[in-house]
């Protein structure tokens, strides 16, 4: 990650530590955007009052601010990172509050961002607004695909497998709509930040 080269490297002017540090901040704000979305609008760990959306299904905003970071910052290092973030933050908003849900949601997270970073190696125009979005589709389709493989194997159960298509098709079109606002938008701060 960004923060690495900065440690080690002295040799940096001080300008370009600058950018880093706020490359840094940036990557910060969008999982905890993520996280905060996610507890507030989707899972109702932290705030039960909120009813879930439809038929238990809800966007997975977490996963939406993970790929962005990597679709912005395509480094080794950042992805690394922000699988790891977004993992250990997942464990708080996961449907299954129990060992196998945070196992299963902490281990979808790496696979998902390594799987993104891959494809986003096939375009040319990589922060083109449509690439982000079909990219985060991708993610969303193969974290919540992971999650309740994973889950599904774990509690030996072939209806939870089953019942994840239809909530993987359910939260993929949530988390489409909301990457059409947030991508353009996190997409224009960096933009910004590159500018100043």
């Amino acid at each position: 990650m960004v923060i690495f080269d900065i440690i080690k490297g002295y040799h940096l002017g001080k300008e370009q530590i600058f950018i880093k540090l706020r490359h840094i901040l940036f990557l910060i704000v969008l999982m905890g955007v993520g996280f905060g979305l996610d507890a507030i609008i989707g899972r109702n760990t932290f705030y039960p009052f909120i009813p879930r959306i439809l038929y238990n299904s809800e966007p997975d905003i977490l996963v939406v601010m993970m790929c962005i970071g990597i679709i912005l910052f395509p480094n080794t290092k950042n992805v690394i990172v922000l699988s790891l973030i977004s993992g250990f933050l997942s464990i708080f908003t996961n449907d299954l509050q129990m060992t196998v849900g945070y196992v299963a949601s902490f281990m979808s997270k790496p696979i998902t961002a390594f799987i993104v970073y891959g494809a986003l190696f096939l375009f040319k125009k990589k922060d083109s607004f449509f690439v982000g979005i079909f990219l985060i589709t991708i993610g969303t389709c193969v974290s919540v695909g992971t999650f309740h493989f994973l889950s599904g194997i774990f509690l030996k159960d072939i209806l939870f497998l089953i019942g994840g298509i239809l909530y993987l098709i359910s939260v993929t079109i949530f988390n489409i709509i909301f990457a059409c606002i947030l991508y353009p938008i996190a997409k224009a701060i960096k933009k910004h930040l590159l500018s100043t």
